[in-house]
């Protein structure tokens, strides 16, 4: 066997060398992402374990993590997280229902190999609310009838009262 370089000098005739390849881990950052679906129902914030992040889009890293959190508008609620894992592979869903959802590192690359992007999609619903009918002494079919926050209440009830013509709804 013969070696060129600085390890030369070691070798005599006779004797079998080993060499033993040293390997260092390569630890492949991923970006985590956020937004929301539709009109802006909410707020969608983003908090990282990483320098260099913000509030919708920062790199992880080993034994980092990154908290993705939703807060709806007034007449909303969260619904849903969609979190599209894109790996080298192809791509991955999950959909936790907490507002507040911790994305570590070290879970997702164990669970999924190499991992390229992360994209969290929050989903806000309009908050169903019940309307009650107050004929104020009349009478209506109808007493009550559940709409959608910010949407138009369709065909209401028309009461009567003995004596009184109706006029409307205020």
């Amino acid at each position: 066997v013969r070696m060129a370089g600085k390890y030369s000098r070691f070798l005599r005739s006779g004797f079998i060398a080993v060499i033993v390849a040293t390997f260092q881990l390569q630890l492949f950052a991923f970006s985590v992402q956020v937004n929301q679906t539709g009109s802006v129902n909410g707020t969608v914030s983003l908090t990282s374990t990483s320098p260099g992040g913000t509030q919708v889009s920062t790199p992880l890293s080993s034994g980092q993590s990154a908290t993705i959190k939703a807060v709806p508008n007034n007449g909303y609620q969260f619904q849903k997280w969609t979190i599209d894992v894109m790996t080298t592979a192809g791509k991955s869903s999950l959909s936790p229902t907490t507002a507040d959802y911790q994305i570590k590192y070290d879970d997702f690359t164990t669970s999924y190999g190499s991992i390229l992007l992360v994209q969290c999609t929050a989903t806000f619903k309009a908050k169903e609310i019940k309307v009650n009918f107050n004929a104020k002494g009349g009478t209506t079919t109808t007493i009550s009838k559940t709409v959608t926050y910010d949407s138009t209440y369709g065909e209401l009830p028309t009461p009567t009262r003995s004596g009184y013509a109706f006029i409307g709804w205020y």
